[in-house]
């Protein structure tokens, strides 16, 4: 029992809040496409975050809000010319 409680409180340590993860890809992406406004990242981000928000699998969302914003953005810098 000890054991198992041991490694419940080490998995617990490596989870990282929805939020701050949604948080470092703001960054990232912010890093990634500084010829974008930063609230223009921030809404793309936000916006990827709405379409998975309904998700029942939460371990994925932060990685998938990325790649969406990423390709919006992407695609955005490429409409502009």
């Amino acid at each position: 029992m000890t054991g198992q409680s041991t490694a419940n409180k080490d998995r617990d340590v490596l989870k990282i809040d929805e939020g701050e993860q949604i948080a470092n890809v703001e960054d990232r992406l912010m890093k990634r496409f500084t010829d974008v406004p930063a609230d223009q990242v921030s809404a793309t981000v936000a916006q990827a975050h709405k379409h998975f928000i309904t998700s029942t699998v939460r371990d994925y969302v932060a990685l998938l809000v990325e790649r969406r914003a990423h390709a919006e953005l992407q695609a955005s810098l490429h409409r502009r010319g």
